[in-house]
């Protein structure tokens, strides 16, 4: 596999145009059009420079739009084959403001598939998107942000691979996506609460897809996206088989089962975790009942139930399901000391 990366070293030596296409969405004033692409410099709207206020501050960092565009967007020369894209920013809100867009993403209309962050500079909202051109899902991210997420710099995360996508907010999972195609292009939400939101989707995004930067919208306003800099921005390559290990939560909250101390007849729901691929639980626990359960067409199903005996358990999951939970039951006292799954 080539090594693709996007990393700020280059921008250094030969500008932002060294790593980005750019084009402009104007209405047009030719009779019979009602707007026109036009091809540009990726330089002409993101402005910046290296000259530190404070480390990795720095003095010009503005990505804008002027007022009368609808849309400037900018495109990785390179593309990914999956991936991992990470970028420092701050979130501007202006009022009756454009969308931001930023991730991955073909070129436009989602067609050949995005997994990408959407700020709403209006309102103040986040969404985590993942889909197609038939079928888009989005998952509200706004109550995890952070209430400096526009004045202070913020690490945003995807991480992107076979049958899955994770969505980070600051390190922390916020959401989850199990990807695959079906007969029929579909997809929605199905775990909307704390620690983070999960979701399914048959309309499976490529594997290889460029990085995008939008300003979209809201021609009437001239917008300034302040402290968007090449050097907070990452990306690579990713791997089709990345391990992802999570955590077991309690359903709908941010407390893990880890740690938790139980009694005999106490019940633990997890929240809904990725089902697609091969997966090992491992817990450390009192002996009790565990349940395992699958999402599939729109339900949640028992698949089996199973004692377990007071220690650690280790326990391989081979069937694939978009989503999977667990639910515990404990038989005797004492406390849980490591309960996660992994996928591989």
């Amino acid at each position: 596999m080539v090594s693709e990366t996007l990393r700020p070293s280059p921008a250094i030596e030969g500008g932002v145009d060294s790593l980005f296409y750019c084009w402009r969405r104007v209405p047009s004033t030719r009779p019979g059009l009602e707007e026109e692409f036009q091809a540009c410099k990726a330089s002409e709207y993101w402005r910046v420079n290296y000259d530190e206020i404070k480390y990795t501050d720095f003095s010009q960092s503005d990505y804008f739009k002027p007022k009368g565009l609808q849309t400037v967007s900018m495109r990785s020369r390179v593309t990914f084959t999956y991936g991992h894209f990470t970028l420092m920013t701050k979130l501007p809100r202006v009022e009756g403001g454009p969308m931001l867009w930023f991730g991955f993403e073909t070129d436009d209309l989602f067609a050949g598939g995005a997994v990408h962050y959407c700020w709403f500079s209006g309102k103040g909202a986040l969404t985590a998107n993942i889909g197609g051109i038939t079928k888009l899902v989005s998952m509200d991210l706004t109550r995890f942000l952070p209430q400096d997420v526009s004045e202070k710099y913020h690490w945003f995360s995807i991480v992107y691979r076979r049958g899955l996508a994770l969505w980070y907010i600051d390190g922390k999972l916020r959401a989850l996506a199990s990807i695959s195609n079906g007969d029929v292009k579909d997809g929605g939400v199905v775990y909307d609460k704390p620690p983070y939101i999960a979701s399914w989707i048959t309309d499976a995004p490529s594997p290889q897809l460029a990085v995008l930067l939008d300003i979209d919208a809201a021609p009437q306003v001239e917008f300034h996206w302040q402290g968007l800099n090449p050097w907070g921005l990452r990306v690579s390559n990713g791997d089709a088989e990345e391990p992802v290990r999570i955590r077991l939560y309690r359903d709908g909250s941010e407390e893990t089962w880890a740690g938790l101390t139980v009694n005999p007849g106490v019940e633990l729901l997890s929240q809904p975790l990725p089902g697609i691929g091969e997966k090992t639980l491992i817990m450390n626990a009192p002996g009790g009942e565990l349940t395992i359960e699958y999402f599939t067409e729109g339900n949640w199903v028992e698949a089996r139930s199973q004692a377990l005996s007071s220690g650690t358990t280790v326990l391989g999951i081979n069937e694939y399901t978009a989503l999977i939970r667990f639910r515990y039951r404990a038989r005797e006292p004492g406390s849980i000391r490591a309960a996660s799954l992994t996928l591989v």
